[in-house]
């Protein structure tokens, strides 16, 4: 406003006669800038406090989980990533020694979960980017490696500030930054940050942004900087987890042919942003598949079995040539049968409406629902013809995810209930920022009601949002971060006192608690069968098991009443209502 004061070399003219003897002209300019300057330092003040605390915050909330033990995770699959950071930064490859003693190496599905055995050796079942990643932190110092994730989703939030207020206003992009860092399954997965689903996201968001950045620059040297920043950064989100490719590829396209419509570079230009950025993108995605060859080396053929995921399977160390497969989960192979020809597994609609309902429309019914609408007075704005970048990336992403993800049911919770922890929420995390910017679009539409109503509507809901979704994710229930922590710190007793009392070179088997015992001693989930245990006995290896603790064979499974009969069961120590007890040797049956 200075600037157009002086540009119109407008002039105030305050006058007044004293006894008709002079006339005072002022300037506008020449008191304006005072005002001018305070009002705007105290602006940027607030401005700047307010970012500062919303920072801080997050970084204490989404730590809570670190910040209570790295010695032990909530989950396999964050063990698994940790021990194999550990062992690529030891070792230089992600293989970590599958712990049996020589006699008893030829039981090759000893290990706990999220692994599988290859040969001599224990390989990640899942995708080796965030193993990668946790080690390169680690050898920058150690022990960053569980805080990345809540600082990457912090600074994640600058690019999605931005690519809304490309689009909204700014009061759109401000909600729709606070809703995102306060989305219950954000903080959730920024405290257990071993987790890929979540990095992905925001690599993916200063991907698109970066892109748009270059299209839009003016000078080649800024071009070809945040060029190459996007592809590093959309190449570390396939790298992390390739499969995400089928909403990424779209957000990538849909951006960059968005930015070129409107700011009408010329072909050049825009072919050499491309080409800088799929430069830098193959060189990660080479560096990716030179690290799978390294470690899946029965897989590195082009028409080998898939090189991770769940339908990698063990193989013996004896088996040199490579149509030898020893199987030893059936559900992996019935898995691959029922693969088609354009979905993983199958198409369910029933199934698919099922996890719909349970978790879009129950657990976070709230916010879908309004940010369904939100879209709704977008398209009623710009018609339905005219489909907004916004609400296009929100039907393709909610789409595509529900047909890679939605059809088959997922049981996480040992007690079969629906809670934040779940699998299928975990991978729904890209439509959080969508979400968020859905809600944000209501938010701002009650605040233009306008005066103090408007002002209130808009500030109880925008309130009542982020507060909503700290508290779920705090305590909503037992895979909450209350829950949680508390689960951690019994986790690490445990992993003490085991510590302390049991050999090293025992085997320790469990239904689910492996992921204690990992990278201490050999952790065995799920329970072997009857003559896997006999072997083990006949080796002289000790085996101890990690149960509830049943007062009667009645409480063992069925199933199991013949492996592990109670009368076999030692205690060695108690820990609330489960305990670690020794298997006794089972008695060999008479000739």
């Amino acid at each position: 406003m200075l600037a157009m004061i002086k540009e119109s070399r407008f002039t105030m003219e305050l006058s007044y006669q004293e006894r008709g003897e002079r006339t005072i002209h002022m300037k506008a300019w020449d008191c304006y800038p005072v005002f001018v300057s305070w009002s705007l330092i105290r602006k940027r003040a607030f401005t700047v406090g307010g970012i500062a605390l919303i920072c801080a915050f997050f970084l204490w909330f989404g730590t809570i989980l670190p910040r209570t033990t790295t010695e032990v995770f909530a989950s396999p699959d964050e063990t698994a990533v940790s021990l194999f950071a550990k062992a690529w930064n030891e070792t230089g490859v992600f293989r970590i020694p599958h712990g049996l003693p020589e006699v008893a190496s030829g039981l090759i599905g000893l290990h706990p979960r999220s692994m599988v055995r290859q040969g001599e050796w224990l390989v990640p079942v899942g995708f080796l980017g965030m193993p990668f990643l946790a080690a390169v932190i680690d050898r920058i110092h150690d022990g960053w490696s569980e805080f990345f994730t809540a600082f990457l989703v912090l600074f994640s939030a600058i690019p999605l500030w931005f690519l809304v207020r490309r689009s909204f206003r700014s009061r759109i992009a401000w909600w729709s930054v606070l809703i995102y860092l306060s989305f219950p399954t954000v903080l959730l997965y920024v405290n257990r940050g071993f987790f890929p689903n979540l990095p992905v996201v925001a690599c993916t968001l200063w991907g698109v942004w970066l892109l748009r950045k270059a299209i839009e620059a003016k000078r080649g040297v800024w071009m070809v900087v945040c060029a190459g920043l996007s592809g590093l950064a959309i190449g570390l989100a396939l790298f992390i987890r390739p499969i995400e490719v089928i909403w990424i590829a779209p957000w990538v396209i849909w951006f960059g042919i968005d930015a070129i419509r409107h700011h009408e570079k010329t072909r050049l230009h825009w072919m050499w942003v491309c080409v800088t950025a799929l430069i830098i993108f193959l060189g990660v995605g080479g560096y990716g598949m030179l690290l799978s060859k390294q470690t899946y080396p029965y897989h590195s053929a082009w028409n080998a079995d898939p090189v991770a995921g769940y339908v990698l399977r063990d193989r013996d160390h004896a088996a040199e040539d490579r149509s030898e497969v020893k199987e030893i989960s059936d559900s992996a192979v019935s898995s691959r049968r029922s693969i088609s020809s354009l979905l993983p597994i199958g198409f369910h609609p029933r199934t698919m409406w099922q996890n719909v309902r349970v978790f879009l429309f129950g657990l976070f019914g709230i916010w879908f629902g309004m940010a369904v609408f939100g879209f709704v007075l977008v398209q009623r704005r710009y018609g339905w013809r005219k489909i907004s970048i916004v609400s296009g990336l929100m039907i393709w992403t909610t789409g595509v995810l529900l047909l890679a993800y939605g059809q088959t049911s997922y049981m996480d919770n040992i007690n079969g209930t629906a809670t934040l922890g779940n699998s299928f929420l975990r991978y729904l995390l890209p439509l959080v920022p969508l979400i968020a910017i859905g809600c944000a679009i209501v938010i701002d539409r009650l605040h233009d009601f306008g005066g103090r109503k408007g002002l209130f509507l808009s500030l109880t809901l925008g309130c009542f949002l982020v507060f909503f979704g700290i508290s779920s994710a705090y305590a909503r229930d037992d895979e909450s971060l209350a829950s949680t922590r508390r689960e951690l710190t019994r986790y690490a007793s445990i992993r003490h006192q085991a510590e302390w009392t049991i050999p090293p070179g025992s085997v320790i088997l469990s239904e689910r608690s492996d992921k204690i015992f990992a990278g201490l001693f050999t952790s065995v989930s799920p329970l072997p069968d009857k003559e896997t245990v006999t072997k083990l006995h006949q080796a002289n290896v000790p085996i101890l098991i990690f149960h509830r603790i049943p007062t009667k064979d009645d409480e063992i499974p069925e199933s199991l009443r013949d492996v592990y009969p109670l009368a076999q069961w030692m205690m060695v120590f108690r820990a609330d209502r489960e305990a670690l007890f020794y298997l006794a040797p089972i008695p060999l049956d008479p000739l």
